[in-house]
């Protein structure tokens, strides 16, 4: 098996790729974000880079200047932990902060209701459109395989062509149930069985 500190899939370089797809620049998401007032919402399915953009957009506005928080939840379906912590937090917020309040899915609608009524400055990444409360959908997406190429492509081109098949990534993104985090994952797995 090859050495993991080799592979060219692994997560720590994951981390490093510059946001895509292309068809949303970050800059251009992040001016229509900025258009609405900093309020908004990111809409793709589970490991396609929801969170991967959110953090990318609070880093954006901080090169403005502008003050952010992150908060994540917990893990569901007992939010009763997290959520008693975010309103602590978000009781201490400053109206000018810019929230990325990821996971906020997860609480009960009457109390994202609150949350949103009282913050207007949020990034609130979600599986599926969120209809409370005027929050503008800044990106809608679905994991495909010219992302899954891409993303491989930027790590390692020649493992990623040997790789990704004559499909493209296809095969490999089903496989994975359109979760492009774990298509990657399953491309490291593969990288590492590969012979020297």
């Amino acid at each position: 098996m090859r050495s993991a500190e080799r592979n060219p899939f692994r997560w720590s370089r994951v981390e490093e790729l510059p946001w895509l797809p292309v068809q949303f620049p970050l800059e251009e998401i992040y001016q229509a974000w900025r258009a609405e007032g900093f309020r908004g919402q990111l809409v793709a399915p589970h490991g396609s880079g929801k969170s991967f953009l959110s953090t990318r957009l609070l880093r954006r506005a901080q090169e403005d200047g502008l003050r952010t928080r992150s908060l994540f939840a917990g893990a569901a379906p007992a939010p009763a932990a997290w959520m008693e912590d975010w309103d602590a937090e978000l009781r201490q917020v400053d109206p000018t902060e810019i929230l990325l309040l990821d996971g906020l899915v997860h609480a009960p609608w009457w109390t994202r209701r609150r949350w949103l009524k009282a913050h207007p400055r949020v990034l609130i990444p979600a599986h599926t459109p969120l209809r409370l409360g005027a929050l503008p959908l800044l990106a809608h997406w679905q994991a495909d395989p010219s992302t899954l190429r891409a993303l491989a492509e930027a790590l390692d081109p020649q493992s990623a062509a040997q790789l990704l098949g004559p499909d493209g990534g296809a095969a490999l993104l089903r496989q994975a149930h359109g979760n492009l985090r774990a298509a990657l994952g399953l491309l490291y797995t593969a990288w590492a069985e590969l012979p020297e």
